[in-house]
């Protein structure tokens, strides 16, 4: 239910909750006996009722018929090509935005703190032979594409796209495990969609044990 507003004869009244329409297909592979697996879909999402327009002079009423559209596809891989490399990987597209707002500037405008891209890959390997057994190594990335401030329904302000590179080395036996894990490597300076700053570079040491 959409909170309490003024409607065009003054009186407050509860709005009706939104109306969603959503279509989504995908497929869903498992392949070469379950050393690549990956899923991939499309969807399109429309919303009605989204928006509480203000109408009349100064914002004197309230009227529910703002829209949003959303539509865009993703897909998840995850591999093991040969024993001890595993691979993970996904990317995400939305494209998310006012059809009809309050602020006929914003129409047509990318949702606030909805990226257009996400995309992340991370890739590890452990060696399960010789005198190293049990060592692994990591190393992955994060990317965003711009993301538009909170406040920022017309898309004046936004924190720019970004990458992230993270990397680990760890020693794993049977009862305990030991690791380091290297987050934003190359201390890459980046904003949320609220304009604060993200954490720079990193280090995380843990140690976990068994039983």
């Amino acid at each position: 239910m959409q909170e309490p507003g003024k409607n065009e004869n003054g009186d407050t009244q509860n709005f009706n909750p939104e109306e969603v329409k959503q279509m989504e297909v995908g497929l869903k592979f498992n392949l070469f006996n379950g050393k690549l697996k990956s899923t991939m879909s499309y969807y399109n999402i429309d919303i009605d009722n989204a928006i509480l327009r203000y109408r009349g002079a100064n914002g004197a009423y309230q009227k529910q018929d703002g829209k949003v559209d959303s539509n865009g596809f993703e897909f998840d891989i995850i591999a093991n090509p040969f024993s001890g490399f595993n691979i993970v990987a996904g990317y995400t597209y939305n494209n998310a935005k006012n059809t009809k707002s309050s602020a006929i500037s914003s129409d047509g405008k990318q949702l606030v703190l909805s990226p257009r891209t996400v995309a992340n890959i991370w890739a590890s390997y452990k060696f399960s032979r010789g005198k190293i057994k049990g060592l692994g190594i990591g190393f992955g990335a994060n990317h965003m594409s711009q993301i538009f401030e909170a406040r920022s329904v017309t898309n004046a302000f936004w924190a720019k796209p970004f990458t992230t590179l993270d990397g680990t080395i760890f020693y794993q036996k049977n009862q305990y495990r030991i690791g380091v894990k290297l987050n934003n490597i190359t201390d890459k300076k980046y904003y949320n969609g609220y304009g604060i700053p993200q954490r720079p570079f990193n280090a995380v040491v843990a140690l976990t044990y068994k039983l």
